[in-house]
């Protein structure tokens, strides 16, 4: 993702969470997990993003919640601009009771709001925070938290919902068993791993562990290894002169074939072409 093709991002430790923009044709950021409440809206384009094993096809308007916990993607495949808040866990834990077992979705339990009546308050609270950042007026982080408590008020009376203790002890059991593939694979992508490696890592037999995966990554074991290598190089086009051929060795691809195919598919180019563009 070129840096070129991003707004700035404000990040202030005075701030009780972090808002952003960033606007973007080429971006994939893989599967990944965090603590924080993360919210975004589409203010144009087009998005995927992947949550769990669901996938979202989202549009201009719509606005979208990634839940405390979630496993998830993102990518763009067009020009779009999103709008970010992320709410890290301390201040939703000190002030949602029994926040653990909170969830906030839609009255259908989708995450993903399209209906203006309920996406435009919440948007335009998300896109005055922003401003909020960047203006940075006299007391300013005084009226961000106010407009964040407001935004939190409004998800926590309309859209909250309670989680059972087993679903909650089920979700976080799984999320501790897939975490230790995903560092695995974080550490080890620059060289070979079979199937039967990561298998081990959770005692499954590879059959299983296939399905497994599947069931609650939404993509295969091989899928999101090569997410992984393919971010990287994606990085690496952008930030370095290696040649394709040495970042495949670097990233450990060994398959042109597969790698320029999942390279179009993501970026809609190929690698070299994507780098003379980006540069120009």
């Amino acid at each position: 993702m070129s840096d070129t093709m991003h707004e700035k991002v404000i990040t202030t430790d005075s701030l009780p969470a972090r808002s952003f923009s960033y606007s973007s044709a080429d971006q994939l950021i893989t599967n990944h997990w965090h603590n924080s409440l993360e919210v975004l809206y589409i203010a144009s384009g087009k998005m995927d993003t992947g949550i769990n094993n669901a996938i979202y096809h989202l549009k201009r308007g719509d606005l979208i919640i990634i839940n405390s916990g979630d496993i998830h993607f993102t990518r763009c495949r067009d020009y779009a601009k999103i709008y970010v808040l992320q709410v890290p866990y301390p201040l939703l834990n000190t002030h949602i009771p029994n926040y653990d077992y909170v969830r906030f979705q839609d009255s259908d339990g989708s995450v993903v709001f399209s209906n203006p009546a309920k996406v435009d308050e919440l948007s335009r609270l998300m896109i005055q925070m922003y401003e909020i950042t960047l203006e940075q007026k006299p007391g300013y982080t005084l009226l961000f938290s106010s407009k964040l408590y407001q935004f939190l008020f409004i998800l926590f009376q309309r859209y909250h919902t309670d989680i059972s203790s087993r679903t909650k002890q089920k979700s976080d059991r799984n999320l501790i068993r897939l975490k230790q593939v995903m560092n695995y694979v974080k550490s080890h992508y620059t060289q070979p791993i079979s199937l039967e490696d990561a298998a081990q890592i959770l005692s499954l037999n590879p059959e299983y562990f296939c399905r497994y995966f599947k069931k609650y990554m939404g993509m295969t074991f091989l899928e999101y290894v090569n997410s992984i290598r393919l971010y990287h190089i994606h990085q690496d086009l952008l930030n370095t002169n290696y040649s394709v051929s040495e970042l495949m060795d670097r990233h450990g691809f060994t398959n042109y074939k597969l790698f320029s195919k999942m390279f179009r598919n993501t970026y809609g180019c190929p690698p070299g072409m994507f780098r003379r563009q980006q540069k120009q």
